[in-house]
């Protein structure tokens, strides 16, 4: 793909107010709109999945050939940003300039934050896209890339009757065992893999995508009394995601556009977007509907001009050759 096509970009910053709008949830910002939240919330849970797909996509032969060069410049485009934001929302967290302190500084919790990032939650993703590459890569090494998948697909499974429906049976199991790269992410990175060259057609797509997002919303509205705030996924993710990536690859190819044009910079904005929103919700009072969109727009906007202009000073900091 000499010249990438602009619906990939689109669909990273589509995915990034996916992650914005779950995130506000998590802060209150939809107040008394419970229905409305849940429903924000439930029809979001694309963005993660999409993320991890994305990268796959985009995978080139060399990544293949050559596994541990590649999984070391991932580690050093991943791992070094997620050990620096951690550090700096635990600053933050501790500073109790934006509320009380969540981080309670027990072995416990210190093991969430090395594997998880907690308090700055989302940043589970850098890790998770390692490892999950890793495994991902190691499993087509072994088996081939149907066996491969086939084996992050039961991952998947297993992690999914984890992280969504062990509060019924009375356990509440820490983030990080299912919400990881060998249980989440390795699966969607090759189902994302998988679907390089793929074509599969409008309607068959947006099929899929309203039926998983259907069976994503009614297995939320069956667990909302175990996790209030959303839950990251259910067995019902899967397909709706899947179903949203084969819309996209559906589209006609573009390649000019002013909302893919900031997908460059989705990565930085992913990084500091809950600074953000923890920083407006502060300063904000309002609640409800109207507020929540509000503070979606005006958060993703602001995250992403912080990345732009980062990534400005960074180039233009970096030494002529």
């Amino acid at each position: 793909m000499a010249a990438r096509d602009m619906n990939i970009e689109i669909a990273r910053v589509a995915s990034l107010v996916g992650v914005v709008t779950i995130h506000a949830h998590v802060l209150g910002m939809f107040g008394a709109a419970t229905a409305a939240g849940f429903l924000a919330d439930e029809l979001s849970r694309f963005a993660v999945p999409l993320f991890f797909m994305l990268s796959g996509y985009l995978w080139k032969p060399v990544v293949l050939e050559l596994p541990v060069g590649f999984l070391l410049r991932l580690a050093r485009r991943v791992l070094v940003p997620y050990f620096l934001w951690v550090a700096i929302y635990l600053a933050v967290d501790r500073s109790g300039l934006l509320g009380p302190a969540t981080h309670a500084g027990t072995l416990k919790q210190w093991v969430v934050t090395l594997l998880a990032g907690d308090p700055g939650y989302h940043l589970w993703f850098l890790p998770g896209l390692w490892l999950g590459s890793a495994l991902a890569l190691l499993l087509i090494r072994l088996a081939g890339v149907g066996w491969a998948f086939a084996a992050t697909a039961a991952l998947f499974v297993m992690a999914s009757f984890v992280g969504a429906y062990a509060r019924r049976w009375g356990v509440d199991p820490p983030s990080f065992v299912y919400r990881n790269g060998v249980g989440f992410a390795a699966f969607f990175i090759l189902a994302g893999y998988m679907a390089r060259g793929r074509k599969p057609g409008m309607a068959p797509a947006l099929a899929a995508m309203i039926l998983g997002g259907a069976g994503q919303v009614a297995e939320g509205y069956a667990l909302v009394g175990d996790y209030p705030a959303g839950h990251d996924f259910s067995l019902s993710t899967a397909l709706y995601a899947i179903g949203v990536m084969a819309v996209v690859l559906s589209l006609p190819e573009r390649r000019e556009s002013r909302v893919g044009a900031w997908g460059g910079d989705v990565f930085g904005a992913y990084l500091v977007h809950l600074l953000v929103l923890m920083v407006y919700a502060a300063a904000i009072p309002a609640r409800g509907l109207a507020p929540a969109a509000l503070c979606v727009l005006i958060s993703t906007a602001v995250s992403l001009i912080l990345s732009r202009l980062w990534r400005r000073a960074r180039r233009t900091a970096a030494p002529v050759a």
